[in-house]
């Protein structure tokens, strides 16, 4: 399981990171073993990207979209939007993607199809 996980998430890193607008987070592979539980990367216009994705039949998420310090469990803290401006940026571009070992490679293939297609590739 963890094996095809791998595989898959190494698969959409090769393929995606030829698109300018996604960021993918930087990869240990010599250090740290992944398992990709989740396949998280920022994108621009994230929104309009998961919206589209999903409209395709791709089950993207978005996971944690608002940041810690702005829960009301962290209210007693007093942070206000702004307060942490790198960490708000990345909660409004994260979007995770399917990379489960259930996937097939077409469905990757697709996936990375219908992205490039969003953004005019």
């Amino acid at each position: 399981i963890t094996q095809t996980r791998i595989n898959n998430a190494e698969f959409l890193d090769k393929e995606l990171s030829k698109i300018a607008q996604l960021t993918l987070p930087p990869r240990e592979h010599d250090r740290v073993k992944q398992v990709f539980h989740i396949y998280s990367i920022l994108a621009d216009r994230r929104d309009e990207l998961d919206e589209y994705l999903q409209s395709t039949g791709i089950d993207s998420k978005v996971h944690y979209p608002v940041p810690m310090h702005l829960q009301p469990a962290a209210e007693k803290y007093g942070y206000v939007e702004g307060s942490l401006p790198i960490t708000e940026k990345v909660a409004k571009s994260v979007i995770s993607l399917p990379v489960h070992e259930f996937i097939k490679k077409d469905d990757l293939t697709k996936m990375v199809l219908e992205i490039k297609k969003f953004y005019g590739g």
